[in-house]
């Protein structure tokens, strides 16, 4: 099977620009919807791929999947005690 085209949007470009303090890139996010430490549901449609980053953040990437594309839509640094179950999938 096919792995799937990452495509990553206006605003998650946007965001990446105003955000170079995280060293993220656009291959990092592509990264981490690929082989995120863990996934949760997100609203409606979306998902959430976690990755972590340390000890004390996770990087949060919110992607929608249609058809053969995974359309990476925002990211945000979190604290991980927040959000990261344990690579609940």
């Amino acid at each position: 099977m096919a792995e799937k085209r990452a495509v990553v949007t206006a605003h998650a470009k946007s965001r990446l620009a105003r955000e170079k303090a995280y060293s993220i890139d656009e291959r990092t996010l592509i990264k981490t919807v690929r082989r995120p430490d863990e996934i949760v549901r997100g609203e409606g449609s979306r998902f959430i791929a976690h990755k972590v980053l340390d000890e004390t953040y996770i990087l949060r990437v919110v992607y929608e999947e249609t058809g053969n594309k995974l359309e990476i839509v925002t990211f945000y640094r979190a604290k991980k005690k927040r959000y990261y179950r344990g690579d609940l999938r």
